[in-house]
C-alpha cells in the first residue's frame, strides 16, 4: 500500500506550476454549428498546451496550464475549410476564463489538393479520434457497414453484433454526430449500406454532455457514422429471391431535413438471418439467468466459430429511430423497434452424465420457435440557461415468446418415452429516467439521476409424457403445467459533485437503491383441462426486499500522458428473504493507471474489489421442472462474497506511418468463495440445486497482430487467446475442483481488392479442455479453414467464392459459397448471383464439454438454395 500511495504522489508531482487558464466558446460555419472542429492550444514554438474537439452544436472547453509562455496561439479547423487562429499574449490576461467564437470559411484551394493531389489514408490518427476510410476497407460483398467494421484495424465484432475497439465495449453508434438508437446500434450497423458513409471515426474519451466536457475525465469509446454527402433522403433497397422459397428483402432510409434527424429500416428474410436479440448488447455475467427467467428453452447455433446462415428461419424486423433539435436548447429522441423471429429444426442430442455410475440421455426433437420483440422508446434533454440541462426518457418493451417440441426421449438406451413440450413466455418492462445537470462554473458541476424499473415475467411450460406416470413424485401424472412469475420494481437516486482543477479531476458520488422482487412458481397435473395442485414441494411464493446506499469518492490526475484514477466506494446493503434479514458493509476499491508511451503506444493497469451477490430470483426453496427430464432448485440462504480482479493491457497502433496494430492483455481474478452447483439423477430425473461454497480463480491472456500494407491493400491479421478456470462443482454428491483450459487462435490473411484476382485465407482454432486433478476428463477441438477470391473481370463484374471446411472433433464439413456481382458505371443499381451451401450440408453435428456431462449435438441446417438479387443505392 506504501508503494501505491508513493506512486499517486510521484505521478501526480508531474502537474507543471504556472498560470491555469480556460478557453471556450463555439465554432459555427456559414452561421451553422460545426461538430468535431479541432481546436489547439499552442506556444510560440508549437508546443501542443491542451487540445479538444467541438461538440454537435459546435461548442468547446479547454484548459491548460500555460507553464510561463508569454504568448500563445488557439488554432480552429476542419478539413475543407479555412484554419482560424486567435493569438493571445499572457500578460494582457484580466481573468482565467477566455471566450471566443470561431467562423471558418470554405477553403477550395484545400479541397482541391484534397481531391487532386492527395490521396485519403485508410487509417487517420488525429487526437482521440481515430478515422478509418469506409472506400478503402470496403469490397463488393460488403452488405453493411458492420461487415467493413470488420476489418477495421482493433475492431472486433461478436456472434451477436457487439462492437468492441481496443477490447472496449462500444455503447453507442452515433450518426453525423448525433446518438440516434444508443445500445440498440445493430438496427443501424447491420442495414446502414457502405456505400453511404465516408468515414467511421473511433472517438475515444468521449463526453456526451458538452456541460461536462473539461470538467471530467472520460473513459468511454463511440463510434461516429460520417455520411459521404447531406442529401436530404439517403438509402438503399434490397431484393432476392431464389429456389426454396428463399427470400431476402429489405430497405432503409437515412433522412436529413432541417433539425430533424431519422433513420428507419424494414426485413423480411428466411435465409438464417437471425439475431437472439437485436435490441440488447452482449453483456454477460458469470451469474446470468437469462433477465429473470427461470425456464428456458431456445434453438441455439451450432456454428461455434462465426455469424454464418445456417438456421432455418423467417425473421420480419424493422425499426424507426429520430433525434429532433427543435431549437438550440431542446433536444427530442424517438425510437420504436420491432422483431419477429420464427425458427425450426430438428435435433438430436446425447449426453453423458460423468458420475460415478455414467448415465446416457439421448432426446430426438422437431423444434419450433416464434420470439417477438417490441419496444418503445422516447426521451427530451432541455437545456435551461447556459450552464444547466434538464433530460428524461422512459422505455417499454413487451417480449411474448412461444416454443414447441415433439421429442423422443431415452435413458441408458432403454427406456423411450414420447414427450410433447410447449412454452409461452411474456416478458413486459417500463424504465425511467430523468438527470439534471448543472454547471457551476468552467470546472465545477453537479448531477442528480433518479431511474425506475418495473419488469413483469410470466411463464408457462407444459410437458405431456408417460415416463412421468412411471415417477412416484407427481403422483401419476402424464401432463405436467409449470408456471413461474418474477416481478422486479426498483428505484434508484444518484447524486455527484465533479471538480476539476488543472490535470486533477475529483468525483463525489452518493445514491440510494430499493428493490423488491417476487417469485411465485406451481406445478399442476393436467386431466381433461382440469388443473390440480401437486403439492407444497412444487410451491414457491418468494419476496426479497433490498435496500443499498452508497458513497463513493474518485480522483483522477489526466496530464494526457499519464493518467491515475482511485476509486474508493462503501456500501451498506440490507436483504430480506425467507423471514431472514442482513445487513453488511463493504468497501470497493479501484485503481487504473495508464500511461502513454508514445503517440501510438499505451499501457494500463487495472485492480479492483468487486462484491457479488446473488441474483434476487435465484431465491426459491422448492422445486421447478425446467425440461423433460430436469428439475432446478434455487437458494435457500443469503449469500454475497468479494471477488479480487486485476487487468493489464499494451497496445501499440502505429497506423498513420506504418498502418501497425498490436494489442496484449492479461486478466486474473480470484475470489475466496463462490457459487456451487450441484447435480444428481433419482428416478431418471437430473437434479441441479445451486448453493454456496468455495470461489473461483480465472486467468486469460490475449494478444493481437494486425500489419496492412497499403500499397497493395494488403492485412495480415493474428488473434491468440488462452484462459484458465480453476472452479467447484457437484455431481452425486461428491464435489470436486475442476480445471478449465480454453485456446483459440485465429490468423487471417487477405491481399485487399487493388488486384484484379485478390484472395483471402483464415484459419481458426478452439480447443477447449475439462480436468479433474491431473485427469482430463473432456476435450473438444474444432477447426475452421477457409479460403476465399474474389476476381474482377471490367466492366463492374465481380465473381466471388468463398471456401469453408469445419472440421468439428475429426467430423468434416464443406460449405461453399459463391456469389456473381455485376454494378454497371454511372448507375444506383447492383445486380448479384447468389448460391449458398452449394455442398447442401444438411446437419452439423458439435460436442460441448463439461465437468459435469459429455454432448452430442446434431442440428439441421438451411441447405443449398440460389438467389437473384437486385439493389438500388437512393441518393448515392
Amino acid at each position: 500500500m506504501k508503494f501505491v500511495f508513493s506512486l499517486l504522489f510521484i505521478l501526480i508531482s508531474f502537474a507543471g506550476f504556472g498560470q491555469k487558464l480556460t478557453l471556450n466558446g463555439k465554432v459555427t460555419t456559414g452561421g451553422q454549428p460545426l461538430a468535431y472542429a479541432t481546436l489547439q492550444l499552442k506556444t510560440a514554438d508549437s508546443t501542443i498546451l491542451s487540445y479538444t474537439n467541438s461538440n454537435t452544436n459546435g461548442l468547446f472547453v479547454l484548459e491548460a496550464n500555460l507553464g510561463g509562455a508569454k504568448f500563445i496561439y488557439l488554432i480552429a479547423s476542419y478539413i475543407g475549410l479555412k484554419t482560424d487562429t486567435l493569438k493571445l499574449e499572457s500578460s494582457t490576461f484580466n481573468g482565467n476564463v477566455i471566450s471566443h467564437n470561431f467562423e471558418l470559411l470554405d477553403d477550395p484551394k484545400q479541397l482541391e489538393q484534397i481531391n487532386i493531389k492527395a490521396e485519403k489514408p485508410t487509417v487517420a490518427i488525429h487526437n482521440d479520434t481515430t478515422s478509418f476510410n469506409v472506400a478503402k476497407l470496403t469490397t463488393a460483398e460488403d452488405k453493411n457497414i458492420e461487415s467493413v467494421i470488420r476489418k477495421m484495424p482493433g475492431m472486433s465484432v461478436s456472434k451477436d453484433g457487439t462492437i468492441t475497439y481496443n477490447q472496449q465495449k462500444i455503447t453507442k453508434v452515433l450518426l453525423e454526430g448525433d446518438d440516434m438508437t444508443g445500445e440498440n446500434y445493430k438496427t443501424i450497423t447491420q442495414n446502414l449500406k457502405p456505400q453511404l458513409v465516408e468515414q467511421v471515426q473511433a472517438i475515444e474519451n468521449y463526453i456526451e454532455d458538452d456541460l461536462l466536457n473539461g470538467i471530467i475525465s472520460s473513459d468511454e469509446v463511440v463510434l461516429n457514422l460520417k455520411l459521404k454527402n447531406n442529401k436530404s433522403i439517403l438509402g438503399s433497397a434490397d431484393l432476392a429471391v431464389g429456389i426454396n422459397k428463399r427470400n431476402d428483402v429489405s430497405a432503409n432510409v437515412v433522412s436529413l431535413y432541417k433539425r430533424i434527424k431519422a433513420f428507419s429500416y424494414i426485413s423480411n428474410n428466411n435465409t438464417g438471418k437471425y439475431q437472439e436479440d437485436l435490441l440488447s448488447l452482449n453483456s454477460k455475467t458469470a451469474y446470468n439467468n437469462s433477465n429473470g427467467k427461470l425456464i428456458n428453452h431456445a434453438i441455439g447455433d451450432t456454428n461455434p466459430f462465426d455469424n454464418n446462415n445456417f438456421r432455418l428461419n423467417n425473421t420480419l424486423s424493422g425499426s424507426l429511430s429520430a433525434v429532433s433539435h427543435a431549437n438550440k436548447n431542446l433536444k427530442l429522441t424517438f425510437g420504436a423497434y420491432a422483431i419477429r423471429n420464427k425458427l425450426s429444426d430438428e435435433r438430436s442430442n446425447t449426453q453423458i452424465f460423468l458420475g460415478p455410475e455414467p448415465i446416457t440421455t439421448e432426446d430426438r426433437e422437431t423444434r419450433s420457435s416464434n420470439d417477438k420483440n417490441y419496444q418503445i422508446e422516447l426521451g427530451v434533454q432541455q437545456r435551461i440557461g447556459r450552464a444547466s440541462r434538464l433530460s428524461s426518457a422512459i422505455s417499454y418493451t413487451f417480449k411474448p415468446s412461444t416454443y414447441a417440441s415433439l421429442d423422443t426421449s431415452f435413458f441408458n438406451a432403454e427406456t423411450e418415452n414420447l414427450v410433447n413440450q410447449s412454452q409461452e413466455d411474456k416478458v413486459k418492462s417500463f424504465k425511467g429516467e430523468i438527470s439534471y445537470v448543472q454547471k457551476a462554473n468552467a470546472s465545477t458541476a453537479f448531477v442528480a439521476t433518479m431511474t425506475t424499473l418495473n419488469q413483469k415475467i410470466e411463464q408457462s411450460y407444459g410437458s405431456i409424457s408417460d415416463l412421468y406416470s412411471q415417477i412416484p413424485l407427481f403422483n401419476g401424472a402424464k401432463n405436467l403445467l409449470q408456471n413461474a412469475s418474477n416481478t422486479l420494481n426498483t428505484v434508484t437516486v444518484d447524486a455527484q459533485l465533479l471538480k476539476k482543477s488543472g490535470y486533477n479531476y475529483f468525483y463525489l458520488n452518493g445514491g440510494g437503491n430499493i428493490k423488491q422482487t417476487q417469485t411465485f412458481t406451481n406445478l399442476y397435473r393436467v386431466d381433461n383441462f382440469n388443473q390440480t395442485l401437486l403439492g407444497e414441494d412444487f410451491q414457491n411464493d418468494v419476496v426479497t426486499d433490498s435496500r443499498l446506499l452508497y458513497l463513493a469518492a474518485k480522483y483522477t490526475f489526466d496530464n494526457k500522458i499519464i493518467k491515475v484514477q482511485g476509486l474508493l466506494r462503501g456500501n451498506i446493503k440490507h436483504i430480506s428473504v425467507y423471514e431472514q434479514d442482513s445487513t453488511y458493509f463493504y468497501l470497493q476499491p479501484e485503481l487504473n493507471i495508464t500511461a502513454k508511451l508514445s503517440d501510438y503506444q499505451q499501457l494500463s493497469l487495472n485492480y479492483k474489489i468487486q462484491n457479488t451477490s446473488t441474483d434476487d430470483f435465484d431465491y426459491y426453496k422448492n422445486s421447478l421442472v425446467t425440461d423433460v427430464r430436469n428439475i432446478n432448485t434455487g437458494l435457500d440462504r443469503i449469500y454475497y462474497f468479494n471477488s479480487h480482479i486485476i487487468r493489464a493491457y499494451y497496445n501499440n497502433r502505429s497506423f498513420s506511418d506504418k498502418y501497425f496494430s498490436f494489442q496484449l492483455s492479461g486478466n486474473a481474478s480470484y475470489s475466496a468463495s463462490g457459487f456451487l452447483t450441484a447435480n444428481y439423477f433419482d428416478n431418471t430425473l437430473f437434479y441441479t440445486q445451486l448453493d454456496f461454497y468455495k470461489g473461483i480463480k480465472k486467468l486469460g491472456g490475449n494478444a493481437v497482430f494486425q500489419k496492412f500494407i497499403p500499397v497493395i491493400s494488403t492485412d495480415f491479421t493474428l488473434n491468440f487467446g488462452r484462459s484458465k478456470t480453476n472452479y467447484y462443482a457437484s455431481i452425486s454428491n461428491q464435489i470436486n475442483n475442476y480445471t478449465n483450459f480454453n485456446n483459440a487462435f485465429d490468423f487471417k490473411l487477405s491481399t485487399g481488392f487493388k488486384f484484379p484476382l485478390n484472395f483471402s485465407g483464415q484459419f481458426q482454432y478452439i480447443k477447449d479442455a475439462t480436468y479433474l486433478a491431473d485427469n482430463r476428463i473432456n476435450n473438444n477441438i474444432v477447426r475452421k479453414y477457409s479460403a476465399a477470391s474474389r476476381i474482377k473481370f471490367g466492366g463492374g463484374l465481380t465473381q466471388l467464392v468463398s471456401f469453408d471446411l469445419y472440421q468439428l472433433n475429426k467430423t468434416n464439413y464443406h460449405i461453399l459459397n459463391s456469389e456473381l456481382i455485376y454494378q454497371p458505371k454511372n448507375t444506383r443499381l447492383k445486380y448479384s448471383i447468389i448460391g449458398k451451401n452449394l455442398f447442401d450440408v444438411k446437419t452439423l453435428v458439435n460436442n460441448y464439454v463439461s465437468n459435469v456431462v459429455k454432448s452430442t449435438s446434431s442440428a439441421s441446417l438451411l441447405g443449398r438454395y440460389v438467389m437473384f438479387n437486385l439493389s438500388l443505392a437512393i441518393g448515392q
